[in-house]
């Protein structure tokens, strides 16, 4: 028996449904993790925590011990996260991105608070809600999560089009208390006899191992295909769209347990349960929206049942995938210096986040585009005049490692000319600093930084001194000594700590860190390193960074020639 409810199904809203009739012809669906997004309560996720508990047996609470689903970097007495100005930042920074979208009809959000089902994000006068109610946005569903699987953060919807939301996929693992195998949020879209279903997931992440959380993506993708086959066999023409954030890759297990291929034609054929990856759209070097450890990678998917390729009702508008950021104006915003995605910033000091109002997310967001043809016959799929057909899903031979913008002399600032007082005057400048300032470093401090005298709101500035690929173990490619088929021979040494002596990640990790040495030259772009301020650099070449001075053991740290 499915496990929605049809009562909910007003007339109402079907005559509204009917009338909306998609009038525009096509609908665009964006998939955005937007890394914690938290509502303006601050004890509500901490009160749904202790009401759960409470309802447990005094076994299974000796068993959570002081497990808890309040993130430390959102809480009142940790944090800065309730000072207005922050939420304002973080919501602002969402609307632009949905902006440079050009505001998509449908949003489906990760990684928003759930606080037992009572986040206040959607609440009418919301910051959030505010925002998206003054884009056009008029429907907006929390992704609810089982009263027997509390979590952290959830999903949701904001949409211009009528949504009815159904039960959710329920996920408890026999680590049934894990507070992040979240449940998988259904909403159902209708024109006139026309059904889509989307799926918004966010699996559990890849923390503590891969092979240890693997267990629970793919008991995530079983219990969503076995709904997913569940309600097509209600109705054999719905419409079946999977998005957000799965924490695996194309080619990992997770995603293939769900049947998933990159052969589009097999979409073209007879009924299949298989799902087609619309990351296959894509040329290899185009697949990914996240990074780690210096590769570019996936974890976020949409994935699309053949139904959409009939010729009539809804239907994938081919070709139309795209991943926000990863060119032109959009990745000045929403990378970093180093390539990655420019991440909300949080500064740890003293065990307290202070949120700084800058950055966006970890991800990138994906987008597809959507219509509903009248013509034709529901029977017939479509014709393809150029489908992908990559059969065999397999890991890349070469991996995509990530592209750093390097300064170039016509955008080159000397430090007087940079005004240092608010980050959009700033963040992305290339810069070249010049003098004699000590290596200053703190142990709280992840890397050496140098104090400024320069325009800011202070009477000085520390700016701290990182290497570009500072994640990455691999022989840096952006020196002109090392070349690419030499960093990429030494995969190996990709996540090792400190990495090759040839890599940045040595240079920051055991040259750039310690009080010790002098600054003479630095040449790099602006932006943060872990919530401060700092300069990157991309190689250890003279003409970038020149140092001076340094102790022994900074001297001897990552040879060359070794």
């Amino acid at each position: 028996m499915l496990r929605r409810s049809r009562l909910a199904f007003l007339v109402g809203v079907c005559l509204f449904w009917a009338s909306f009739g998609f009038s525009k012809g096509t609908f665009r669906v964006l998939s955005y993790n937007v890394e914690n997004y938290w509502d303006q309560d601050p004890e509500n996720t901490r009160e749904a925590w202790k009401t759960f508990r409470n309802t447990l047996p005094k076994s299974d609470r000796d068993e959570l011990g002081q497990r808890f689903v309040q993130y430390t970097d959102y809480s009142s007495q940790l944090s800065n996260w309730y000072e207005p100005d922050v939420q304002e930042a973080k919501v602002r920074n969402v609307l632009k991105v949905i902006h440079m979208a050009n505001k998509p009809e449908l949003i489906a959000f990760q990684e928003i608070e759930s606080a037992g089902n009572r986040s206040q994000v959607f609440e009418p006068g919301s910051p959030l809600r505010d925002g998206l109610e003054a884009m056009g946005y008029t429907h907006f569903v929390l992704g609810p999560q089982a009263e027997n699987n509390p979590t952290s953060v959830t999903t949701a919807f904001a949409s211009t089009i009528p949504l009815n939301s159904l039960a959710s996929v329920n996920v408890v693992h026999e680590d049934r208390y894990s507070t992040s195998a979240r449940d998988i949020q259904v909403v159902e879209i209708r024109d006139g006899d026309q059904r889509m279903l989307i799926f918004n997931n966010h699996w559990k992440s890849k923390a503590g191992g891969v092979k240890a959380s693997e267990p629970v993506r793919i008991q995530s993708a079983h219990l969503l295909a076995a709904r997913i086959a569940e309600e097509r066999e209600s109705e054999p023409l719905t419409r079946v769209l999977v998005v957000g954030d799965l924490n695996a890759s194309y080619f990992e297990k997770p995603l293939l347990e769900l049947n998933t291929t990159g052969d589009e034609t097999r979409m073209l054929g007879r009924k299949t349960s298989t799902l087609y990856n619309l990351w296959f759209e894509l040329p290899e070097e185009n697949r990914w929206e996240n990074s780690f450890d210096g590769e570019r990678q996936v974890l976020s998917h949409m994935l699309l049942s053949d139904s959409f390729y009939h010729e009539q009702g809804f239907q994938y508008v081919d070709g139309s995938f795209t991943v926000l950021g990863q060119k032109g104006d959009e990745a000045k915003v929403l990378l970093a210096p180093d390539g990655r995605p420019f991440r909300w910033q949080v500064k740890k000091e003293a065990y307290r986040a202070q949120h700084l109002g800058q950055g966006y997310s970890d991800h990138l967001p994906l987008m597809a585009s959507f219509r509903v043809s009248n013509t034709g016959s529901s029977s017939r799929k479509v014709k393809l005049s150029r489908p992908s057909q990559e059969g065999e899903i397999s890991e890349p031979k070469r991996s995509v490692m990530d592209v750093v913008d390097l300064c170039s002399s016509k955008e080159m600032k000397e430090l007087d000319d940079v005004d240092f007082s608010d980050a959009a005057h700033w963040l992305g400048k290339c810069v070249r600093i010049t003098g004699d300032y000590p290596l200053l470093g703190e142990d709280n401090r992840n890397a050496n930084f140098i104090r400024l005298s320069v325009r800011s709101k202070s009477d000085h500035l520390d700016l701290a001194l990182v290497m570009t690929r500072s994640y990455d173990g691999r022989p840096n490619v952006d020196d002109s000594r090392v070349s690419l088929e030499e960093a990429l021979k030494a995969q190996s040494y990709r996540s090792r700590s400190p990495g090759h002596p040839r890599s940045n990640k040595c240079f920051t990790r055991k040259v750039l860190r310690g009080a010790g040495g002098n600054l003479r030259k630095v040449v790099g772009r602006l932006g943060f390193y872990d919530g401060a301020m700092a300069v990157y650099v991309p190689s250890r070449e003279e003409k970038h960074i020149v140092l001076e001075d340094l102790p022994a053991t900074k001297r001897n740290a990552c040879p060359w020639d070794k």
